[in-house]
């Protein structure tokens, strides 16, 4: 999964690329404010995976599906700090553009 190697590697860019421009996330909407809060979580770890499972696809439109799946997230913040286990959930809407799909909104819980 191409979020889930970007999110890995901690590529902004990468992670970016996967949303439209007025993306909604959590925490807001529009790929700069992404672009924001993933450079600085990328930048206050050392390493993270991320584990998203069994996601159950739903057609919402002609050119849009929705997937709800289990999240979990480990996070490592230096060298000798332990890993941290987050789980949860997590509910994408992609939609179909130029660029194929794309992420239009993005929900987690932990």
């Amino acid at each position: 999964m191409r979020f889930a190697a970007a999110y890995e590697a901690g590529s902004v860019d990468g992670i970016a690329s996967l949303f439209t421009s007025d993306a909604e996330v959590n925490e807001g909407r529009g790929t700069t404010l992404i672009r924001r809060n993933y450079g600085d979580f990328f930048s206050s770890t050392s390493k993270r995976r991320i584990e998203i499972g069994s996601i159950d696809w739903q057609s919402k439109t002609e050119r849009s599906i929705t997937g709800t799946g289990g999240l979990k997230v480990f996070v490592k913040h230096g060298a000798f700090s332990p890993w941290r286990t987050h789980e949860g959930t997590i509910r994408f809407e992609l939609t179909q553009d130029q660029h194929g799909l794309r992420i239009v909104r993005m929900f987690h819980r932990l």
